[in-house]
């Protein structure tokens, strides 16, 4: 039986986080003020995190993805040697660290776009490899940066349009138990989830598979939901491939 690595981080309290963030807050208070709005749009398994706990999971990210794409374009016996990111300590304010700022902004463009931490720094880092045609791997100040109006291969840009091509080619599930139906309580985030499998099921031109594996298969989505936005012929239809 394997276990879950535990993740550097991920215990950080709410009053931890909030001590943090008011040190964060105090250098740029546009850091911590994007957060209000930022919860409601982050990858869906992580809004039950705060900021800090994200934050560590996206540098958690990063070290991994580094090490892939190492191994990938440079070097594969050497890939399981490199770090990406020396100190897995972000928030120690007695040390300068120039990734913690830098991290913490590439997580929340992340979150603004609504994508997994993993699959937005892979498809960042590839465009800095393939687009940029750069020779090495870029740090984490360079997975966010919003490109001038001169340059034809805008970073962000490029993340969304890889983004939308994925999503409508292949259903992005969360994987948080709170978000099936046995644990649906009516939260905002468990609405705005189902709102998510609904518009995926409507990109494809028969979603009737899709919705099937929803609600009978992941039973992640209601019927009633499903009743309301495609109407009961759809009901029946996927009804009757039980």
């Amino acid at each position: 039986m394997t276990t879950e690595p535990v993740i550097y981080g991920m215990n950080t309290t709410g009053d931890e986080a909030c001590e943090i963030m008011f040190r964060l807050a105090a250098r740029n208070a546009e850091l911590v003020a994007n957060e209000r709005w930022l919860n409601a749009t982050k990858w869906f398994d992580y809004r039950f995190l705060n900021p800090v706990q994200a934050t560590y999971l996206y540098a958690h990210a990063y070290r991994k993805v580094y090490r892939e794409k190492y191994a990938a374009h440079f070097d594969t016996a050497g890939a399981e040697y490199v770090k990406g990111l020396r100190s897995e300590e972000l928030f120690d304010f007695t040390v300068r660290n120039p990734n913690r700022v830098a991290l913490w902004n590439g997580r929340q463009a992340a979150d603004a776009l609504t994508m997994p931490y993993e699959l937005y720094i892979s498809i960042a880092m590839e465009w800095h490899l393939r687009v940029k045609k750069r020779d090495y791997l870029p740090r984490p100040n360079q997975l966010y940066n919003v490109e001038n109006e001169r340059n034809s291969f805008p970073l962000l840009t490029s993340i969304y349009n890889a983004w939308v091509e994925r999503y409508t080619a292949v259903l992005y599930l969360a994987e948080d138990e709170r978000y099936s139906i046995q644990m649906y309580q009516g939260l905002p985030c468990q609405d705005a989830y189902h709102e998510w499998l609904l518009y995926q099921a409507g990109l494809r031109s028969n979603p009737t598979f899709v919705l099937h594996e929803m609600v009978y298969g992941r039973r992640a989505l209601h019927i009633e939901k499903v009743a309301l936005r495609f109407g009961g012929d759809m009901v029946d239809k996927i009804a009757a491939l039980n």
